[in-house]
């Protein structure tokens, strides 16, 4: 609905990984566990300089399955990019490569793709207004989302503002009226028509919040 409007600005994103093996000899190692992925957060150099790319790295699986000499085979173009695919390399573990089924030491290649993700405005206003609840508050048992119906004005207004479902908590609920109705919307690249366009957003208080760089901001 809205989010097709709102979908310019950059999240921190996880990075993919693809490996490729360079001793066809050998029975070639496998992530211990599930397929490896960067999940920290967007370097935000990156972030400032818009960047996404392609991290080759090179390394050494040992007989234990850890990482050892990594380097990096490929830049991706951006120094953020490769030094966080180094510390994220670092971290993955493996099932050593073997040969005639003793544990072997292995050369080992992957490539880290970055690449920037588009936030939807309902995930915005989601995380911003979670966030309203004071940490030292505990959260009320068998809460659940409250669900909220709005529209935004040409102008970035947030306008008609209502509950549609309850969290089970008239508290929460009016919190998060309260952080809707007072925040604006980004607009300045954006068309919208005269009579605004209408949104909807399900806040889920249990939500760990991770902070963006809003085009969606609570006024003061």
């Amino acid at each position: 609905m809205l989010g097709r409007f709102i979908g310019f600005l950059m999240l921190p994103s996880i990075a993919m990984v693809q490996q490729t093996g360079t001793t066809a000899e050998l029975s070639p190692p496998q992530p211990a566990g599930p397929e490896h992925v960067c999940t920290m957060p967007y370097p935000e150099a990156a972030v400032k300089a818009h960047a996404e790319g392609v991290t080759r790295l090179s390394f050494r699986i040992t007989t234990d399955g850890e990482v050892k000499n990594i380097t990096i085979a490929k830049t991706s173009g951006n120094v953020a990019l490769d030094d966080a695919s180094l510390q994220c390399a670092g971290a993955w573990r493996y099932k050593p490569a073997t040969r005639g089924g003793v544990p072997v030491e292995a050369p080992w290649t992957a490539n880290v793709t970055w690449k920037f993700t588009p936030p939807t405005l309902a995930a915005r206003i989601s995380s911003i207004c979670a966030r309203a609840r004071p940490a030292t508050s505990p959260l009320p048992i068998g809460v659940g989302d409250t669900s909220l119906s709005f529209r935004v004005t040409p102008d970035g207004e947030i306008t008609d503002a209502n509950v549609v479902r309850s969290s089970g908590d008239n508290d929460l609920d009016q919190m998060a009226l309260r952080c809707v109705r007072t925040g604006r919307v980004d607009t300045s690249i954006l068309t919208l028509p005269a009579e605004g366009v209408p949104g909807h957003v399900d806040i889920d208080w249990k939500q760990d919040a991770t902070p963006y760089t809003p085009s969606f901001l609570p006024s003061p």
